[in-house]
């Protein structure tokens, strides 16, 4: 029986505490261990509190979505946040399969880990790349789990429906459809059955399993009891109080899903079910027709004005970006598409230029600095045949950003 032990669902963070990199200011290292969490992070964080202006984590996305360190992120931002506000960086939409993978994981890190105005994305190439681009290059095909395609054709109903124009939504009927096929192949073979009344639910309506992505960002040790199913909906409040990290309370959809039994049993599902697991770790090979294809530029649009409106920064790295993305030129960089802020010479500038600084990932298996990322950079926009004190401007403007992007030290 898989348990929140062996789970890559386990949320925990921060083992180990490097001391006084430069400025007195400490970098925190993140494993998957509640215990650790518990025993050595509280106290450390108590400890160094007035040392940390942010914290971060990077790992391989197919296993470590946003929902694995949510509830932590949370918790260590009330910490420290007793003190001052507290930056948060994850990186995040950088390495995926499919393009929707890696949008969903943004939405994802927005929404589970309280991102708030200041806070930075890591890469999010997933936001800036081109998607008919990425089609061609993918030939419309598309490799990913079962699980993960469920829920990338929920979450595009889901943002497309909450936000998308009357033309966007042309194609919630086609989604909707193909969670349906796609849905009743996840839980085959399982029986939806809630302990507490013996209620049997057939295949998930995309509404209630909707419900039971948002809540995700929840701590999952909260549904490792089944009688937490049975919660009285007119008692959220008090189930709620003194467990802020542990569940999602600042997205304001949160009451609503966890008021949902059936998204609830959904969830408790998702963590536990052995078959829904191996269900959903089938490997499909997919060609995708064009109503998914409009259905993911949507989202892309879509979630790039959520970036905006909540003044989210993002870091990009041109030479970890190029290496890891399927770009081959420098051009084609998700840079250019979130701000060309001064650069009348490749079009016009973007209607709404998201914060964004120029970053070396890590320098040392790139093999890179912060000035050979902008020499990069000034060396394809010369290539482009840009006028010079436009490259100019626009580097400077970016170099400036980035001081204001800074997290403010203690």
């Amino acid at each position: 029986m898989r348990t929140l032990a062996d789970n890559v669902k386990i949320y925990s963070l921060l083992e180990d505490i490097r001391k006084y990199l430069a400025g007195n200011i400490i970098v925190i290292t993140a494993f998957r261990s509640s215990q650790l969490f518990d025993a050595v992070l509280s106290e450390k964080l108590k400890r160094y509190s007035k040392k940390i202006v942010g914290i971060d984590a990077a790992n391989y996305e197919a296993q470590c979505r946003p929902e694995v360190l949510a509830s932590c992120f949370r918790r260590t931002r009330q910490m420290v946040g007793s003190e001052r506000e507290l930056g948060v960086t994850f990186h995040v939409g950088e390495a995926f399969d499919a393009l929707c993978s890696g949008l969903r994981a943004i939405d994802e890190a927005v929404r589970f880990m309280d991102l708030r105005r200041g806070d930075r994305l890591g890469h999010a190439l997933a936001l800036g790349i081109d998607v008919e681009a990425f089609q061609k290059a993918k030939r419309n095909m598309v490799s990913l789990s079962l699980q993960d395609h469920v829920d990338n054709l929920a979450w595009l109903y889901h943002i497309i429906s909450h936000s998308g124009t009357d033309s966007d939504k042309r194609c919630l009927g086609y989604l909707h459809e193909e969670f349906h096929r796609n849905c009743s192949r996840l839980y085959d073979g399982i029986v939806l059955h809630a302990p507490h009344n013996g209620v049997v639910l057939g295949i998930p309506h995309i509404s209630d399993y909707i419900d039971a992505w948002k809540l995700r960002g929840d701590d999952p040790k909260l549904y490792g009891n089944a009688a937490h199913l049975k919660i009285f909906t007119d008692n959220y409040n008090a189930f709620a109080f003194g467990k802020d990290h542990m569940l999602n309370r600042s997205d304001l959809e949160h009451r609503s899903a966890f008021e949902n039994s059936k998204a609830r049993l959904l969830y408790y599902y998702y963590l536990f079910s052995v078959k829904q697991y191996r269900n959903g770790e089938q490997l499909i090979n997919l060609y995708l027709e064009q109503d998914y294809w409009l259905a993911v530029k949507a989202a892309q649009r879509l979630l790039r004005e959520k970036v905006y409106e909540l003044e989210l920064a993002i870091e990009t790295n041109p030479s970890s970006n190029r290496k890891i993305s399927y770009v081959r030129h420098f051009m084609e960089l998700p840079l250019l598409t979130f701000n060309r802020h001064h650069l009348h010479g490749i079009g016009r500038e973007t209607e709404n230029d998201l914060p964004v600084s120029i970053n070396t990932d890590d320098c040392d298996i790139f093999q890179t600095d912060l000035a050979n990322e902008y020499a990069l950079v000034v060396a394809a926009l010369q290539r482009e045949g840009l006028d010079r004190q436009e490259i100019y401007d626009y580097i400077d403007y970016l170099r400036a950003s980035s001081l204001l992007q800074a997290f403010p030290l203690p």
